[in-house]
């Protein structure tokens, strides 16, 4: 399972905004294609 910089960085981005809107990053990472 390879990790693009492009996706670490989404993640990254995800988990600094998650905690801000009370969210788990888990939750936005799976809630986000929708």
């Amino acid at each position: 399972f390879e990790h693009l910089p492009e996706y670490e960085s989404q993640w990254a981005t995800i988990s600094a905004i998650a905690p801000k809107i009370g969210c788990t990053p888990e939750t936005l990472r799976l809630g986000g294609g929708q």
